[in-house]
């Protein structure tokens, strides 16, 4: 006659022991989407931030020839003005409207 034991019985938790934890969930594939679109996302902010820096390192170099000798010279003769950096304070996020 097999003895059943009881889930408070301490000879019953020790055969059961460790106790199998495993949960099953399933299989998400909208996972592997949201990654990839996340990936995406970060490689986009990465190439504007490097297009950012690009255009602020030609503004700047730029601004530098217009006050050189002898550029300075050409520059206000054909009217060269000094063209902005790049600068955004609108840091918040953008909310999406589906």
């Amino acid at each position: 006659m097999k003895r059943r034991c009881s889930p408070r019985s301490p000879s019953c938790a020790r055969r059961r022991w460790p106790p199998s934890r495993q949960e099953a969930y399933p299989q998400l594939k909208a996972d592997a989407n949201f990654r990839d679109l996340s990936a995406k996302l970060v490689d986009t902010e990465d190439q504007l931030q490097y297009a950012r820096r690009f255009y602020n390192g030609a503004v700047k170099q730029y601004r530098n020839r217009l006050e050189s000798f002898p550029d300075v010279l050409v520059a206000r003769a054909f009217g060269f003005r000094e063209l902005p950096f790049f600068e955004t304070d609108d840091r918040a996020a953008v909310k999406v409207q589906l």
